[in-house]
C-alpha cells in the first residue's frame, strides 16, 4: 500500500540532476533518528527545519509518530533552494544519514537535486530507503529500532494519543533531525538549514520550508498468520514428499 505516492514531473527530462550517496555527516544536515515525542505523521503538512519550539527557541527537531497503521519503508522530503547549484556545491553542503551513520530504520539514504535551466529554484530531494526483510516478533510489541527494518505503526491501543495512552512506549516514534555538530547557531540550535547568511544555497538566504513528506507503507502480518502460512508451506513440501516417494514404491 502507498501512502502517498510520488509525483512524477511532466518536464523532468529536460531538467538537470545531480545525485549522491550520503557519506560524512556535515552541514545542513538531514536525519531520522528514533524518538519519543509525538505528532502524527499523517498530518503534518510543510514545515521548516527549525523544528518543535522550546520556550519560543528552535529546537532543529520534529518528533513524529508512525499513525499509518502500516511499516514505512521510504520517507522522502524535498525542498527549494537556489537554482543552477553544481554537484560538487550539493556533495560539499548537504547530508544525511544511513545505517552506517546511525539511521535506526533505514539502510540507505540519498540526495538528489534538478534544477531547469533558467528556473527561479532547485529542487533538493533527501530520501531514506532500503530495509532488512521484516522478521514478525514471536511476541510483544513491534519494536524495531536499530534493526532498520522501516517504521513500525504505534500500536492501535496507544491512539489516538500515546503521550497520553501509552507514556512508556516508543514505540513507532521516530524524529526528524536537522542538527548538526557545526559551529553554525540560530537561535540556540546548531543547524545551517536556518542560517541566514548561506544565501548561497537557499532562496533570499532565509530558512527554507519543506514540502509535507512522502512516504510508502506496507502491511505487518500478524505473528500468527506468520505461523500459519510457515506451517502451511511446511505441509505442503512434506505432501510433495509423500507423492514422490509413493509414486516411486509403486514403479
Amino acid at each position: 500500500m502507498v501512502s502517498q505516492r510520488f509525483a512524477a514531473t511532466c518536464g523532468m527530462m529536460a531538467w538537470l540532476s545531480v545525485s549522491a550517496w550520503a557519506g560524512i555527516i556535515q552541514d545542513p544536515a538531514a536525519q531520522i533518528d528514533a524518538g519519543s515525542g509525538s505528532n502524527p505523521l499523517s498530518t503534518l503538512g510543510a514545515f521548516s527545519p527549525c523544528g518543535d519550539l522550546n520556550m519560543g527557541q528552535c529546537t532543529g527537531l520534529i518528533s513524529l509518530y508512525n499513525d499509518t497503521g502500516g511499516l514505512i519503508t521510504s520517507v522522502t522530503l524535498n525542498v527549494e533552494i537556489d537554482p543552477g547549484l553544481s554537484i560538487g556545491t550539493i556533495n560539499a553542503n548537504f547530508n544525511c544519514n544511513t545505517a552506517s551513520l546511525g539511521n535506526p530504520f533505514f539502510l540507505n539514504c540519498t540526495i538528489t537535486y534538478t534544477s531547469a535551466p533558467g528556473s527561479s529554484y532547485g529542487l533538493l530531494t533527501i530520501s531514506f530507503l532500503g530495509v532488512n526483510p521484516f522478521v514478525p516478533p514471536s511476541s510483544g510489541e513491534i519494536d524495531l529500532k536499530g534493526l532498520n527494518e522501516g517504521i513500525p505503526p504505534v500500536p492501535a491501543a496507544c491512539l489516538p494519543d500515546p503521550d497520553l495512552q501509552c507514556p512508556s512506549s516508543d514505540v513507532g516514534h521516530f524524529e526528524f533531525n536537522f542538527l548538526d555538530l557545526g559551529s553554525l547557531t540560530y537561535n540556540g540550535a546548531n543547524s545551517g538549514w536556518i542560517d541566514g547568511s548561506a544565501d548561497n544555497l537557499f532562496l533570499g538566504g532565509t530558512t527554507p520550508t519543506f514540502e509535507a513528506p512522502l512516504y510508502t507503507d506496507a502491511g505487518i502480518p500478524e505473528p500468527g498468520t506468520s505461523s500459519l502460512l510457515a506451517a502451511g508451506l511446511l505441509s505442503l513440501v512434506l505432501l510433495s514428499r509423500r507423492n514422490y516417494f509413493s509414486r516411486n514404491s509403486r514403479s
